[in-house]
C-alpha cells in the first residue's frame, strides 16, 4: 500500500468547480479531522466523506492567489468544549456546496503512514494543535466564502507564508505527496529540549519531552538558576531558544497549614466567626495568617491578612454560598498550603454563578473563560439554562448540570483595544434566576514611529509593494487590517453608504 501522504482535490469537487459560473460563491460549509485512511490512490480521489471522520476542525480565512484558493484547516484539541480522550489524526477534509448543490467533499488530505497524535485537553494546559494546508484551483470570477465561525485563528502573516510556499510548491494547482516526497517536507512533531543554568554555569540538559510543560526540582546548594527550551525536528534541526530570566533561589521552608478551621455565625447580614488552630514554620516563624471567602463558587478573595488566629466577616445579603480558608505566612513572607472549611448556604434556592475575578485584568490573547452554576441548598439540579455574551453578542448557550465546569474560548487578539465585557444569565424553574458581570481589557498595540514605504520587483518583473507592520496586523472578527481599508477605499471611491 502506498504511503498516501498529501493532499487532492476529490472527483465530486472537481465536478463541482467545473460546473461553476461567474458570479456564483463556493460556500465552504465545515472542515473535519479524522483517523482513517483510504486504501489506494484512485479510492482517496473517489472519496465524498472522510474514512473514519472524529471531529469538526476551524480553518483561517480563504487566500485568493490569481486562479487559486488557499487557507490553513486548523483542529485545536480546546475546540468544541475540550478533546476528552487523545486520537491520531490522519486525514481531513473541506466540504462546500452552492446554492444549486448539496454539501460535497472537495479536498481531502492524508498523513498516510505518520499521523499525528491530538492529546486530551487539559484547562490550564496549552491545547494540542494541528495546521494543515490545502489549495483549491477555482476561477478567479468565483466567489468563495466560509459559512462556519472560525474560533481559532494564526495570524494572517503567518497564514500568508505558510499558504504562499505551498502555492509555490504546487504551481498553483494541486499535488499529491506519495512515498517519493521527502520527508523535510512533511511536519512532523517537535521534540522539546529543557536546559538550566546554575549560578552562571553552563547549560544542562534536563528534560527531552513532546510536553510543553516541565517541572525541575530545586537543590538547596542552588542560588540562582535560569532556563532555556529549543524544539527539534525529527531530522535534527533545531529552532532558536526562548530563554528565562535569572531567577534567585530562595532557602526557605513554607509553614504548614492551620491544623483546623471552624466557622460559625453563617447568617446574611451577620458577622461569620473564623477561628483557626496554629500553624507551624520547619525554619523560621510565623508571622501572620491570610483569611479568604469563596462566594458562589467563584473566585477566592482576601478578607484579611492578620497576625491572628480568628477573624469576622459580614455575610453579604445576596450570596447564595459562601466557603472560607485560611493560609500561615512566614517571616519572610512565604505562604503555606490553605486549610479550607465547609461551604455554607446563606440563601437556599438561588441559583448560583462561580467564576473568576469579576475584574479579569489585561488579556492580550486568547484565553478560556471558565465558571459553573449551582443552586445554593439543593444537592442535585439538571438543565440549568445558561447564556454568556461578550459584548451583547452570545457566546455560549447550553443546559449544564449544578457543578459542571464550562469553559468558552475568547480570543483577544480579535476585539479592539479597551474594555469589555462578559455577561453571564443563569436560571431553573422557580429557582430565583443569577446574573453575573465580568470585565477584561484588550491592550492597545503600539506601532513605532519612522516607519517608512518602499516599491520593489518581484522575480516575475512585476512591481511589489511590500507591507507595513500595520497591515499584517490581524483585526476585528479574524479580518486583517488591510482588508478593512481595502473595503472602505473601495465604497468610498463608489460612493456608496
Amino acid at each position: 500500500m502506498p504511503d498516501l501522504y498529501g493532499f487532492t482535490p476529490t472527483t465530486a469537487g472537481l465536478e463541482l468547480m467545473a460546473s461553476l459560473l461567474a458570479g456564483q460563491t463556493l460556500t465552504i460549509t465545515r472542515a473535519m479531522v479524522g483517523s482513517g485512511k483510504p486504501d489506494s490512490l484512485e479510492a482517496m480521489a473517489g472519496l465524498t466523506d472522510l474514512v473514519a471522520p472524529v471531529a469538526r476542525a476551524t480553518s483561517t480565512e480563504p487566500i485568493r492567489t490569481d486562479d487559486a484558493v488557499t487557507l490553513t484547516v486548523e483542529y485545536r484539541s480546546d475546540l468544541n468544549g475540550g478533546l476528552q480522550e487523545g486520537f491520531y489524526i490522519n486525514e481531513y477534509g473541506i466540504f462546500a456546496k452552492t446554492a444549486d448543490s448539496a454539501e460535497t467533499l472537495i479536498f481531502y488530505g492524508c498523513l498516510g503512514d505518520h499521523p499525528q497524535w491530538v492529546s486530551p485537553y487539559s484547562p490550564g494546559v496549552a491545547p494540542d494543535v494541528r495546521d494543515f494546508p490545502a489549495t483549491i484551483r477555482i476561477s478567479s470570477e468565483v466567489q468563495v466564502r466560509i459559512d462556519y465561525h472560525a474560533d481559532a485563528f494564526i495570524t494572517a502573516e503567518e497564514a500568508a507564508d505558510l499558504l504562499r510556499s505551498m502555492v509555490e510548491k504546487s504551481g498553483g494547482g494541486f499535488f499529491l505527496m506519495t512515498e517519493e516526497i521527502p520527508v523535510a517536507q512533511r511536519r512532523p512533531n517537535s521534540m522539546y529540549s529543557f536546559e538550566r543554568s546554575v549560578d552562571g554555569g553552563g547549560w544542562t540538559v534536563f528534560a527531552t519531552t513532546s510536553a510543553l510543560t516541565r517541572t525541575d526540582p530545586i537543590d538547596d546548594s542552588w542560588t540562582t538558576v535560569a532556563y532555556r527550551a529549543k524544539a527539534t525536528d525529527n531530522l535534527g534541526l533545531s529552532g532558536p531558544y526562548a530563554t528565562s530570566q535569572t531567577y534567585t533561589v530562595v532557602h526557605n521552608l513554607p509553614p504548614t497549614a492551620p491544623g483546623s478551621i471552624a466557622v460559625t455565625g453563617v447568617v446574611r447580614g451577620e458577622n461569620a466567626a473564623i477561628t483557626l488552630t496554629a500553624a507551624t514554620d520547619p525554619d523560621g516563624t510565623v508571622a501572620s495568617y491570610i483569611f479568604e471567602r469563596q462566594v458562589d463558587g467563584g473566585a477566592w478573595q482576601q478578607v484579611a491578612q492578620v497576625n491572628s488566629l480568628t477573624q469576622t466577616d459580614t455575610v453579604g445579603e445576596d450570596w447564595g454560598t459562601v466557603a472560607y480558608r485560611a493560609c500561615a505566612v512566614d517571616d519572610l513572607g512565604l505562604a503555606g498550603p490553605c486549610i479550607t472549611g465547609e461551604t455554607y448556604t446563606v440563601n437556599s434556592g438561588w441559583v448560583t454563578i462561580g467564576g473568576p475575578a469579576e475584574d479579569m485584568g489585561s488579556q492580550p490573547r486568547r484565553f478560556d473563560f471558565a465558571f459553573s452554576v449551582s443552586v445554593s441548598g439543593v444537592a442535585s439540579v439538571d438543565a440549568i439554562t445558561v447564556s454568556v455574551a461578550r459584548d451583547g453578542t452570545r457566546i455560549y448557550s447550553g443546559t449544564p448540570s449544578a457543578g459542571a465546569k464550562i469553559s468558552v474560548p475568547v480570543d483577544a487578539r480579535l476585539l479592539g483595544a479597551g474594555e469589555h465585557v462578559i455577561e453571564v444569565q443563569a436560571s431553573k424553574d422557580d429557582y430565583l434566576p443569577a446574573s453575573r458581570r465580568y470585565t477584561f481589557t484588550v491592550p492597545a498595540v503600539t506601532i513605532p514611529d519612522g516607519g517608512y514605504g518602499a516599491i520593489s520587483q518581484a522575480s516575475d518583473g512585476k512591481t511589489m509593494f511590500y507591507t507595513t507592520l500595520a497591515q499584517r496586523c490581524i483585526g476585528t472578527d479574524g479580518v486583517d487590517i488591510q482588508a478593512q481599508v481595502d473595503a472602505l477605499t473601495a465604497r468610498v471611491k463608489t460612493l456608496e453608504g
